[in-house]
């Protein structure tokens, strides 16, 4: 009997989730189509997607082959991959994509457990299943602390393999990691391995989130998990009230909160260890309130300041210290900051610029409207503001309103002039920040004011209803329906569907709106999934949804471009959602294709 605990069959790996550690959503969607649309730039540059010969990808692995068989080919140790000029069609040719033939093994790299102070490694073998010789112009990891050892440019024979080590940091906190190496490969898509594995901090911190306001005696304890002892070395900034002198498997000290605001240049704090073999330091970001995490914004711009000063004294060969200028606040902090009757009198100052921008590009209007700060829009609206004045990447203040979700931001803007239907260089428009980052409220008033339905992003291609279904208010859904958005609309990256984000991202809530509204519940992506395998495959995906997709007619034993059912998708995850999806789908599926 199948428990379903355990994966038959690793998946291909599959997309990169829209979300990255550590970022905003905002940043990481920027970063996202921003990236992408400079890899299919390159990609057509440097010569085009080919078509060539393959060998089917069901072809007998060297583990299947039968005596006789010819075996793959290898270069013997320490011989450097065969090097070729680039080729490919010449400019203009039609790109085309082919099944993939080069074949990773194994598909997924699992690297277990491991501690934030180790570096685990692991190879993964590259096979050319193709009768043809193909050319991996890279590798690029998704992450910083994951790298890959990869000779650009490797050319494989027919059969021929080549090994790439895979590097991991485990710091400098715990956490699962979950990552992806990209192979890029003349004339075929690319090939994604995920590497996946968790840290763990050998030392713990009770309690484990340290603040001011939280933690105002700073009283912390300081404890190995395996019972080893270690010493406290040292802490950055210094602000421990004493350093322990002995080893001890735990520790309680003091942290001087004087001490701490006398020598913090950052939010971080460190606590460095001799002694113990699998962890030395701890790291732990410290909890401000609005008015510490001002006081360290202005320190780090300070510092900031000064280093510049300094860099630019150095070239000069000035030897000579110049006075330090009286610091002043520029203006878009007095926005941030909401301290209005400063602003107005800086306004009124003769050489004031109501336009200016911050050091990202962006307008005081648009940074009072991703506040939602009224107050702050109105002065500036009162002051001359230009409403449609854009950042870096084209967005206008009401794009920047769509995200701070009130919806009096964007209806002061559009009374002002407001362009609603301007397009930026990232995700679409106003519309669509709005379906991405703002609210219901938010896309009610661009609606009513006539934005546009169908504005697609550069890169993803996708519209304001696939915003709101993979990340969005799923109460702007039903908004964005009745306005007679498309329902069936496709993204540029694998052609899917609202159904299919909501499915894999989203909220229940939204999925239940476009099934309600008779969304295509088999239709599939360019990879063969439907929104059931999607959900399946994904950790957004949970009982529920599969439960709501399977009640409305969703074929359960569809199987996706590679042959790979819900089940076979759902049995190598390893999220918190993954048994009871598994349960759902076995009681589910038919016999035949457990």
């Amino acid at each position: 009997m199948k428990t379903g605990l355990r994966p038959r069959k690793l998946p291909k790996p599959s997309p990169v989730s829209i979300l990255a550690h550590g970022q905003t959503e905002e940043k990481c969607v920027m970063q996202r189509s921003l990236t992408l649309s400079m890899k299919v730039f390159a990609l057509l540059l440097i010569g085009g997607f080919t078509a060539t010969p393959v060998v089917a990808q069901g072809q007998l692995s060297p583990s299947q082959a039968q005596p006789g068989d010819a075996q793959p080919a290898k270069a013997a140790p320490g011989t450097p991959p065969l090097m070729l000029t680039p080729t490919g069609p010449p400019p203009g040719a039609d790109a085309v994509l082919t099944e993939q033939v080069i074949i990773a093994e194994p598909e997924m790299i699992e690297l277990g457990e491991f501690s934030t102070t180790e570096t685990k490694e692991a190879v993964v073998t590259l096979r050319n299943s193709s009768a043809e010789p193909v050319t991996i112009r890279s590798a690029k990891a998704s992450c910083g602390c994951t790298t890959a050892d990869f000779q650009r440019n490797t050319v494989l024979g027919p059969g021929e393999t080549t090994e790439v080590k895979v590097r991991m940091r485990g710091g400098p906190t715990a956490r699962k990691l979950n990552k992806t190496v990209t192979f890029t490969i003349d004339g075929y898509p690319q090939l994604r391995v995920p590497v996946v594995g968790e840290s763990i901090s050998f030392v713990k911190m009770t309690p484990d989130k340290l603040g001011i306001d939280k933690n105002p005696e700073g009283v912390i304890v300081l404890e190995s998990i395996d019972e080893k002892p270690f010493k406290i070395t040292r802490s950055t900034p210094d602000v421990l009230k004493v350093v322990p002198a002995e080893a001890a498997n735990r520790h309680e000290v003091v942290v001087d909160w004087d001490k701490w605001w006398n020598n913090a240049e950052n939010a971080k704090l460190t606590f460095y260890f001799e002694g113990h073999d699998r962890c030395n330091q701890f790291f732990t970001v410290v909890d401000l309130n609005r008015e510490q995490r001002a006081e360290i914004q202005r320190r780090i711009r300070e510092k900031r300041q000064s280093n510049t000063t300094k860099n630019s004294k150095d070239k000069k060969g000035s030897a000579e210290t110049a006075a330090k200028p009286a610091r002043v606040a520029d203006m878009s902090t007095l926005v941030r900051q909401g301290r209005h009757a400063e602003l107005k009198t800086r306004l009124a100052e003769a050489n004031a610029n109501v336009d200016e921008k911050d050091s990202s590009g962006v307008t005081l209007l648009g940074i009072a409207a991703k506040n939602g700060n009224t107050e702050a829009l109105q002065i500036l609206l009162d002051a001359g503001a230009e409403v449609d004045a854009t950042d870096r990447v084209k967005r206008t203040a009401l794009m920047h309103g769509g995200t701070s979700k009130n919806p009096r931001v964007l209806v002061m803007l559009l009374e002002n002039g407001a362009d609603v239907n301007a397009r930026d260089l990232v995700i679409g428009g106003p519309l669509a920040w709005s379906s991405a980052f703002g609210n219901a409220d938010c896309v009610q008033v661009l609606v009513d004011a006539g934005a546009e339905l169908e504005t697609k992003g550069a890169a993803t291609g996708y519209t304001p209803l696939i915003w709101s279904s993979a990340v969005g208010d799923s109460n702007s859904i039903p908004i964005l329906i009745r306005a007679g958005a498309d329902i069936e609309a496709r993204d540029s990256v694998d052609g899917g569907t609202p159904i299919m984000h909501a499915a894999q991202t989203g909220k229940l809530e939204g999925m239940k709106a476009l099934v309600e509204a008779k969304a295509n519940l088999n239709a599939k992506d360019r990879n063969g999934k439907t929104a059931l395998l999607r959900a399946a495959e994904h950790n957004g995906g949970t009982a529920d949804k599969i439960r709501l997709l399977l009640d409305n007619g969703a074929e359960i034993d569809v199987v996706s471009t590679s042959g790979q059912s819900a089940l076979d998708l759902a049995r190598v995850r390893s999220d918190a959602n993954a048994v009871e999806v598994i349960k759902v789908l076995e009681e589910r599926m038919p016999a035949s294709k457990k």
